[in-house]
């Protein structure tokens, strides 16, 4: 069983959310949450996921939209192994172009995805982009997803360091994305496995949340009704971009 809690935003200074979230069965887009939702989700597997239309784009909200709607699409044979997370996010890509080639305005659209895949105790993590998952072990927070950007290559090759990137001026670079530019460019994914035991917290987020809240994300979630307070740090900050995430806690059976 897990115990699933959400939230999506536009932010202060965004006119609308070009964030879409994956949760279970649903989908949750275009939607501007001003209170975390939450639900118990009584299964083995699971999959859950963050899509975060790319800014300055046409029809990011969409773009996100669409390729989470691909990956519900494909989630049994995502969970049953019969089609890779790889091929379902090229798929995706391919409902992008499939939309580019009928409608118009529409060159360019795209978006950044992260998410997690658990089957049994076995715990799958991808992304392309800058969207993050991160596994919450008390008060240490690891991040286990890798940025596919312009300064996380600088600090890959050792040219700057990870606070000198956080500052960097191409820091909202990006190297990879899920993009309808006629093939083009190839998509990075990176992928990740690890074992998931009782009780872990993963969360699953957009760049617009870690850039927030990086530094505060283990005090953040280090209660069970961490929502209201939560509530208030959003309140108290001028955000600039949509934030959106997804906690997940392992219970027990």
């Amino acid at each position: 069983m897990f115990r699933v809690i959400y939230f999506t935003n536009k932010g202060n200074l965004r006119d609308t959310n070009e964030d879409s979230l994956l949760v279970f069965e649903k989908i949750i887009s275009s939607t501007d949450m001003d209170k975390c939702e939450s639900l118990n989700i009584d299964s083995r597997s699971i999959l859950l996921a963050v899509a975060d239309g790319i800014g300055g784009n046409t029809k990011g909200e969409l773009a996100s939209k669409i390729v989470l709607e691909v990956l519900q699409r494909y989630e049994e044979d995502i969970m049953t192994k019969k089609l890779s997370i790889e091929d379902a996010l090229k798929k995706a890509r391919d409902e992008l172009e499939n939309y580019n080639r009928i409608s118009q305005n529409s060159s360019g659209m795209g978006c950044t995805i992260a998410g997690i895949l658990v089957v049994d105790s076995k715990l799958y993590i991808f992304n392309v982009g800058d969207c993050r998952v991160y596994r919450l072990l008390g008060p240490r927070v690891v991040k286990l997803t890798k940025d596919h950007t312009v300064v996380e290559e600088l600090v890959s090759s050792g040219c700057i360091t990870v606070d000198e990137a956080k500052v960097h001026s191409k820091k909202h670079i990006l190297t990879s994305a899920i993009v309808a530019d006629n093939y083009q460019t190839e998509i990075q994914i990176y992928k990740n496995e690890t074992e998931i035991i009782d009780k872990d917290k993963f969360v699953i987020c957009s760049d617009g949340f870690w850039e927030e809240f990086e530094n505060e994300i283990s005090q953040i979630f280090s209660t069970d009704d961490f929502c209201s307070e939560f509530q208030k740090r959003v309140q108290n900050k001028k955000l600039s971009d949509n934030i959106s995430f997804i906690l997940v806690t392992q219970l027990l059976d």
